[in-house]
């Protein structure tokens, strides 16, 4: 079976016919069963919004993306006390060592990032401009480093 493209005669297989060019395989356009479609669609979201292992909070987010990026923060540093977090525009105070905030929103693209201790609030621990990413969702664990101090990102699946 042949069909046009932008003037060029193009070869089709035949098993391949029905769904490139139509049952009749004259049609350059693809034939398409809207409902189905709807109905796969539909079967889609289903499954996309019970993704195993999210939160059941963060469900309905997976599927309809805002353009901030929402993270968490895991103090996970021994050695360090409580410290104040500053992430683009959300901040965060005293969090304390094994504690976890609650989900923030920080606009998408870089942001600096920066943890204080609680306890000399002027004294900067780690400063570095961070990438989030629009509609993620993210854990950011505080870690301790050869350096002393740093943030991995964790993406929530």
């Amino acid at each position: 079976m042949k069909s046009w493209l932008q003037g060029q005669e193009l070869e089709i297989p035949a098993e391949a016919a029905g769904h490139v060019c139509g049952e009749d395989g004259n049609s350059p356009f693809a034939v398409e069963d809207t409902e189905a479609q709807e109905e796969e669609w539909s079967r889609w979201q289903r499954e996309t919004e019970m993704i195993s292992g999210a939160p059941e909070s963060l469900q309905g987010e997976m599927l309809h993306r805002d353009p901030a990026c929402r993270v968490r923060f895991l103090h996970s540093a021994a050695g360090f006390g409580p410290l104040n977090i500053a992430a683009g525009e959300a901040d965060l105070e005293a969090l304390g060592f094994g504690q976890m905030s609650e989900f923030v929103s920080v606009p998408a693209g870089f942001a600096l990032t920066v943890l204080y201790s609680a306890r000399m609030p002027e004294l900067a621990l780690y400063k570095q401009s961070l990438l989030y990413p629009a509609g993620s969702v993210l854990t950011a664990a505080i870690v301790n480093t050869q350096q002393g101090i740093g943030i991995r990102m964790i993406p929530e699946l």
